[in-house]
């Protein structure tokens, strides 16, 4: 409930009710289905809601494939503080991969630059 409440009146960045979580934090961000939409059309896609940015995969091989590379290439570190253990994710390795393999769109940079972004508020 708090979950769904947080989507509809914090996050006014796009989020939509048919968005199935994949991996998310719990925050807004995170990896989602939407089954509203085809492939083509970005179907599975990542949302960083504070920046407004989406970067969508043509299949979900294609996103398990970036995994796999991100821990292959030290993107993905297994960390541990006072909590436990946790996985860490060093951005600057990290987004060359995400790039090979989905195409990145951030709606806020193309609002700014006047261009409009189909199918994202």
């Amino acid at each position: 409930m708090v979950s769904r409440l947080y989507f509809r009146f914090i996050i006014p960045i796009g989020y939509k009710e048919s968005w199935i979580p994949l991996f998310d934090d719990g925050s807004g961000d995170g990896y989602f289905y939407d089954p509203l939409r085809k492939a083509s059309e970005g179907a599975l896609f990542y949302n960083f809601a504070e920046q407004g940015d989406f970067v969508f995969f043509p299949s979900m091989n294609n996103l398990l494939a970036a995994i796999v590379k991100c821990y292959q290439e030290g993107a993905f570190i297994l960390a541990e503080d006072k909590e436990g253990p946790y996985w860490e994710e060093n951005f600057e390795l990290s987004k060359d991969i995400w790039s090979e393999f989905g195409a990145r769109i951030s709606p806020a940079e193309d609002l700014i630059r006047g261009r409009k972004v189909s199918g994202i508020p």
